[in-house]
Protein backbone atom coordinates (compact mmCIF):
# COMPACT_ATOMS: atom_id res chain seq x y z
CA UNK A 1 0.00 0.00 0.00
CA UNK A 2 1.22 3.47 -0.92
CA UNK A 3 0.87 6.37 1.50
CA UNK A 4 1.69 9.05 -1.09
CA UNK A 5 0.84 9.50 -4.77
CA UNK A 6 3.27 7.97 -7.26
CA UNK A 7 3.45 8.36 -11.02
CA UNK A 8 2.06 5.47 -13.06
CA UNK A 9 4.97 3.75 -14.82
CA UNK A 10 4.76 4.01 -18.61
CA UNK A 11 2.01 6.63 -18.67
CA UNK A 12 3.08 10.12 -19.64
CA UNK A 13 1.67 13.51 -18.81
CA UNK A 14 -1.50 14.84 -20.36
CA UNK A 15 -3.80 12.02 -19.28
CA UNK A 16 -7.37 12.81 -20.39
CA UNK A 17 -9.25 10.60 -17.94
CA UNK A 18 -8.71 7.78 -15.44
CA UNK A 19 -11.26 5.19 -14.31
CA UNK A 20 -10.40 2.90 -11.39
CA UNK A 21 -12.39 -0.15 -10.30
CA UNK A 22 -11.74 -2.83 -7.70
CA UNK A 23 -9.20 -4.79 -9.78
CA UNK A 24 -8.56 -2.73 -12.94
CA UNK A 25 -7.69 0.86 -13.76
CA UNK A 26 -8.05 2.26 -17.26
CA UNK A 27 -7.01 5.64 -18.63
CA UNK A 28 -7.02 7.69 -21.80
CA UNK A 29 -3.63 9.03 -22.87
CA UNK A 30 -2.98 12.50 -24.25
CA UNK A 31 -2.97 10.91 -27.72
CA UNK A 32 -6.46 9.45 -27.17
CA UNK A 33 -5.39 5.84 -26.67
CA UNK A 34 -6.98 3.57 -24.06
CA UNK A 35 -4.73 1.67 -21.65
CA UNK A 36 -5.57 -0.60 -18.71
CA UNK A 37 -3.68 -2.30 -15.89
CA UNK A 38 -4.45 -4.52 -12.92
CA UNK A 39 -5.99 -8.00 -12.80
CA UNK A 40 -8.48 -8.84 -15.53
CA UNK A 41 -10.54 -11.90 -14.67
CA UNK A 42 -13.14 -11.53 -17.42
CA UNK A 43 -11.36 -9.68 -20.19
CA UNK A 44 -11.77 -6.21 -18.68
CA UNK A 45 -8.16 -5.30 -19.54
CA UNK A 46 -9.12 -5.41 -23.23
CA UNK A 47 -5.87 -7.16 -24.21
CA UNK A 48 -7.51 -10.17 -25.90
CA UNK A 49 -7.13 -12.46 -22.89
CA UNK A 50 -9.82 -13.71 -20.50
CA UNK A 51 -7.45 -13.73 -17.54
CA UNK A 52 -4.40 -11.49 -17.41
CA UNK A 53 -2.49 -9.20 -15.13
CA UNK A 54 -0.51 -6.07 -15.94
CA UNK A 55 1.35 -4.04 -13.34
CA UNK A 56 1.91 -1.23 -15.86
CA UNK A 57 -0.51 0.23 -18.44
CA UNK A 58 -1.01 -1.83 -21.61
CA UNK A 59 -2.91 -0.74 -24.74
CA UNK A 60 -6.52 -1.82 -25.16
CA UNK A 61 -6.73 -3.64 -28.50
CA UNK A 62 -8.16 -1.48 -31.29
CA UNK A 63 -8.31 1.68 -29.16
CA UNK A 64 -4.91 3.22 -29.86
CA UNK A 65 -6.50 6.58 -30.68
CA UNK A 66 -9.84 8.34 -30.90
CA UNK A 67 -10.95 7.70 -27.29
CA UNK A 68 -12.45 10.70 -25.49
CA UNK A 69 -13.28 9.06 -22.13
CA UNK A 70 -13.24 5.71 -20.38
CA UNK A 71 -15.14 4.04 -17.53
CA UNK A 72 -14.86 0.81 -15.55
CA UNK A 73 -17.55 -1.32 -13.93
CA UNK A 74 -17.24 -4.34 -11.67
CA UNK A 75 -15.79 -6.56 -14.41
CA UNK A 76 -16.15 -4.58 -17.64
CA UNK A 77 -14.99 -1.32 -19.18
CA UNK A 78 -16.35 1.03 -21.83
CA UNK A 79 -14.93 3.87 -23.88
CA UNK A 80 -16.63 6.83 -25.53
CA UNK A 81 -15.01 7.62 -28.86
CA UNK A 82 -14.38 11.04 -30.34
CA UNK A 83 -16.70 9.96 -33.19
CA UNK A 84 -19.56 9.77 -30.64
CA UNK A 85 -19.76 5.96 -30.66
CA UNK A 86 -18.98 3.56 -27.79
CA UNK A 87 -16.98 0.36 -27.30
CA UNK A 88 -17.15 -2.01 -24.31
CA UNK A 89 -15.27 -5.15 -23.21
CA UNK A 90 -15.11 -7.67 -20.35
CA UNK A 91 -17.74 -9.69 -18.48
CA UNK A 92 -21.13 -9.60 -20.20
CA UNK A 93 -23.45 -11.97 -18.28
CA UNK A 94 -26.27 -9.41 -18.04
CA UNK A 95 -25.56 -7.66 -21.34
CA UNK A 96 -23.58 -4.70 -19.95
CA UNK A 97 -21.42 -4.53 -23.11
CA UNK A 98 -24.44 -3.56 -25.21
CA UNK A 99 -23.52 -5.77 -28.18
CA UNK A 100 -26.80 -7.70 -28.13
CA UNK A 101 -25.28 -10.79 -26.47
CA UNK A 102 -24.31 -12.12 -23.06
CA UNK A 103 -20.93 -13.36 -24.32
CA UNK A 104 -17.82 -12.11 -22.50
CA UNK A 105 -15.55 -10.08 -24.81
CA UNK A 106 -11.79 -9.85 -24.35
CA UNK A 107 -11.40 -6.93 -26.74
CA UNK A 108 -13.66 -3.91 -27.37
CA UNK A 109 -16.93 -4.40 -29.27
CA UNK A 110 -19.30 -1.76 -30.63
CA UNK A 111 -22.32 -0.89 -28.52
CA UNK A 112 -25.31 -1.45 -30.81
CA UNK A 113 -27.41 1.55 -31.82
CA UNK A 114 -24.87 4.05 -30.41
CA UNK A 115 -23.02 5.34 -33.43
CA UNK A 116 -22.84 9.06 -32.65
CA UNK A 117 -23.68 11.73 -30.12
CA UNK A 118 -22.29 10.34 -26.87
CA UNK A 119 -21.40 13.14 -24.46
CA UNK A 120 -20.54 10.97 -21.40
CA UNK A 121 -20.30 7.27 -20.57
CA UNK A 122 -20.50 5.48 -17.23
CA UNK A 123 -20.29 1.85 -16.04
CA UNK A 124 -21.73 0.33 -12.88
CA UNK A 125 -21.70 -3.12 -11.35
CA UNK A 126 -23.34 -4.88 -14.29
CA UNK A 127 -24.74 -2.04 -16.35
CA UNK A 128 -23.57 0.84 -18.50
CA UNK A 129 -25.09 4.21 -19.37
CA UNK A 130 -24.53 7.14 -21.68
CA UNK A 131 -25.67 10.72 -21.81
CA UNK A 132 -26.30 11.77 -25.38
CA UNK A 133 -25.58 15.26 -26.67
CA UNK A 134 -29.15 15.28 -28.03
CA UNK A 135 -31.88 12.96 -26.80
CA UNK A 136 -32.46 10.82 -23.73
CA UNK A 137 -29.91 9.09 -21.56
CA UNK A 138 -29.61 5.39 -22.41
CA UNK A 139 -28.67 2.39 -20.30
CA UNK A 140 -28.13 -1.35 -20.81
CA UNK A 141 -27.21 -4.49 -18.86
CA UNK A 142 -28.35 -5.71 -15.44
CA UNK A 143 -31.81 -4.39 -14.58
CA UNK A 144 -32.98 -6.72 -11.79
CA UNK A 145 -33.76 -3.76 -9.50
CA UNK A 146 -34.97 -1.43 -12.25
CA UNK A 147 -31.69 0.49 -12.31
CA UNK A 148 -31.84 1.11 -16.08
CA UNK A 149 -34.79 3.47 -15.64
CA UNK A 150 -36.89 1.98 -18.45
CA UNK A 151 -39.83 1.04 -16.20
CA UNK A 152 -38.99 -2.70 -16.19
CA UNK A 153 -36.80 -5.21 -14.39
CA UNK A 154 -35.72 -6.86 -17.63
CA UNK A 155 -32.01 -7.03 -18.46
CA UNK A 156 -31.29 -5.14 -21.68
CA UNK A 157 -28.67 -6.35 -24.15
CA UNK A 158 -28.67 -3.08 -26.12
CA UNK A 159 -29.21 0.51 -24.97
CA UNK A 160 -32.73 1.60 -23.99
CA UNK A 161 -33.94 5.12 -23.25
CA UNK A 162 -34.29 6.19 -19.65
CA UNK A 163 -37.93 7.23 -19.09
CA UNK A 164 -38.72 10.78 -18.05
Amino acid sequence: MRTAPKAVVGFGSGTRSVAPSVTVTCAVSAAGGAQCWGVGQSGELGDGSALSQHVTPKPVLGLGSGVSSITTGAAHACAALASGAARCWGENGAGCLGDGTTTDRYRPVAVKTLTAGIARISAGGGQSSVVLSAGPAKCWGDNRWGQLGDGTRTNRLIPVAVLG
